[in-house]
C-alpha cells in the first residue's frame, strides 16, 4: 500500500506532525510519498536518508499514484485534495490540524492508531456526491464538494438570480445571492443560511438563497439527478461564482450558467467507530442544552 501525503504548508503544528506520520509510516514499512509543498516542513538530508521518500511528484501526480492519501489540514485542505482525489477515485483521510475539522476522520492525537487501522484494514470509505457548474454547452467550469455560491460580488445591491429546475421556472430570487449545496456542503455555508441538515447518504442537493428580500423565499431540496438553471440580468457590474469557496470567477452579466451532480464522487475515510451523528453532536453541538451544560 502507497500512502500520498498532502496538506497545508501554513499550518503551525505541520512539522511535527508530519514527523509522526513518517515515523509511524516506516515503523509499519508502509511505502510513502510527500507532496512538494511539505517539502520545507523537514529538513533535507532528514528526508534525503529515507528510502521511502519521494518529492518529485506535484499533487496531482501524487494522488494518481497513491492507493490511499491523508490530508494534514482542516476542512478547507480536505476540499482542495478531494477534489482532485475525486477525479483519481482515491480515498481520502483527513488528520485535522485545523479548529473544526468537520470532513476530517482523525486527529492528531490519533495518528499512530489511524494508520494502524488503515493497515489493519478497520476503515470505510464514503462517497461524497459533487457539484460542477458550467455555461450552457460548455465543459464544467468548476467542481465542487461542498457548494456552488452564485453572488452579487461585494456590492450592496441585492441581484434578481431567475431560477429553473428541469426547466421549470422555480423563482426570481431578489437576494444576496445563491447557494447550490450538496449534502456534504449541508453542514456549511448553507446551514449558516438556514438551509437543513442533510446526511451524505441521502441523493440530493439544496438551493438556498442568501439574505432574500422576501419571508416566503425558504430553501428548496431536489433529487440530484436535476438540473439548475440560473439567470443573472444586467442589474449589476459583476458576479462571482465560485465552488467551495476556493474557486471564484467574477462574471459580468448577463449570463446563464447549470449546475448539475457531477460524475465524480469525492471518497472519504471514515475509521471504524467513527459516526456522522457522534461528528454532528461534537462539532455542531447538535441538540446540546447549553442550560445543563452549565451544571454539568
Amino acid at each position: 500500500m502507497r500512502i500520498g501525503i498532502v496538506g497545508n504548508p501554513e499550518k503551525v503544528v505541520l512539522k511535527e506532525t508530519l514527523s509522526r506520520l513518517v515515523t509511524c509510516l516506516e515503523s509499519h514499512e508502509l511505502e510513502y510519498i510527500i507532496s512538494p509543498r511539505l517539502y520545507g516542513a523537514f529538513p533535507k538530508r532528514s528526508l534525503n536518508n529515507r528510502k521511502r521518500y519521494n518529492r518529485y511528484l506535484s499533487d496531482n501526480s501524487l494522488i494518481k499514484a497513491s492507493d490511499i492519501v491523508l490530508a494534514l489540514g482542516g476542512d478547507g485542505t480536505i476540499l482542495r485534495f478531494a477534489r482532485i482525489g475525486a477525479s483519481y477515485g482515491v480515498p481520502i483521510l483527513g488528520i485535522n490540524l485545523g479548529k473544526l475539522g468537520f470532513l476530517t476522520g482523525s486527529t492528531i492525537d490519533e495518528i499512530e492508531k489511524s494508520v494502524d487501522q488503515l493497515v489493519k484494514k478497520q476503515y470505510r470509505i464514503e462517497e461524497r456526491s459533487m457539484l460542477e457548474v458550467r455555461f450552457k454547452g460548455k465543459k464544467p467550469l468548476f467542481t465542487a464538494l461542498n457548494d456552488i455560491v452564485i453572488d452579487k460580488a461585494g456590492h450592496t445591491r441585492a441581484i434578481d438570480i431567475a431560477t429553473y429546475v428541469n426547466e421549470h421556472h422555480l423563482a426570481i430570487f431578489t437576494a444576496d445571492g445563491l447557494i447550490i449545496s450538496t449534502p456534504t456542503g449541508s453542514t456549511g455555508y448553507s446551514l449558516a443560511t438556514g438551509g437543513p441538515i442533510i446526511t451524505p447518504e441521502t441523493e440530493c442537493f439544496i438551493v438556498t438563497p442568501i439574505s432574500p428580500h422576501a419571508l416566503t423565499a425558504r430553501p428548496v431540496i431536489f433529487p440530484d439527478n436535476a438540473v439548475v438553471t440560473v439567470s443573472i440580468k444586467e442589474t449589476v457590474s459583476s458576479v462571482n461564482i465560485s465552488a467551495d469557496g476556493q474557486q471564484t470567477k467574477k462574471m459580468k452579466p448577463p449570463f446563464v450558467v447549470e449546475i448539475s451532480r457531477s460524475k465524480f464522487r469525492a471518497r472519504l475515510i471514515q475509521r471504524e467507530g467513527n459516526s456522522y451523528f457522534d461528528t454532528l453532536r461534537a462539532k455542531l453541538r447538535l441538540g446540546v442544552d447549553p442550560r445543563k451544560e452549565r451544571f454539568s
